[in-house]
């Protein structure tokens, strides 16, 4: 059966890591409005990944090759490169590979719940948030921190995003921050 093709646009960060941490927030921020806004289904992965951070890499996928065009036009990504949080080389639109290894990247909310503020906003007190988490098992996945910012609540929000190999292509709609949820298993390519 062949599959659809898919496309993508690499977004080049500079090697400071703290730039590199606000340029992905505003990416997955721009991300998750343009996809909600406009019922796109673009999705993310940071292929240079490490212990340390996202890396300075991000590519955003897409079946559409016109959606990431007007992605790439956009001005919130026109103003990342007026101050060099993205370079100007990431302008154009390609075709994936053929053959890639696939993964699936996902919001960890295991570690979120490990987090005082997590259940305080639930409504619970300081004394039985600690109870909760004393009680949860321990979680010994490899995640990444990124802070966002709720234009919904207008307040910070961190979300950690994991990482896992597929054992195969999966095609589908992707949640509105460009990642795999639990029900769906949208796969992006990995190269």
């Amino acid at each position: 059966m062949t599959k659809k093709p898919r496309y993508y646009i690499e977004l080049h960060l500079p090697e400071d890591k703290d730039i590199q941490a606000i340029s992905c927030s505003h990416v997955i921020s721009y991300l998750h409005s343009c996809n909600k806004r406009n019922n796109w289904n673009i999705g993310i992965d940071f292929p240079l990944e490490n212990k340390e951070g996202l890396g300075a890499l991000i590519r955003l996928f897409s079946y559409e090759k016109e959606t990431l065009n007007i992605f790439l036009k956009s001005k919130m990504l026109e103003k990342l490169k007026a101050i060099n949080a993205i370079s100007g080389k990431s302008n154009f639109v390609t075709l994936v590979p053929e053959s890639t290894e696939e993964i699936l990247l996902f919001r960890n909310n295991k570690i979120e719940k490990r987090q005082l503020s997590y259940w305080m906003k639930k409504r619970y007190s300081e004394s039985e948030a600690i109870e909760i988490i004393e009680k949860l098992p321990p979680v010994d996945t490899h995640a990444h921190l990124v802070k966002l910012y709720s234009s919904k609540s207008n307040r910070p929000m961190k979300r950690y995003l994991h990482r896992v190999e597929a054992k195969s292509r999966s095609d589908g709609k992707f949640n509105s921050y460009g990642y795999s949820s639990k029900d769906k298993h949208v796969t992006v390519p990995f190269f």
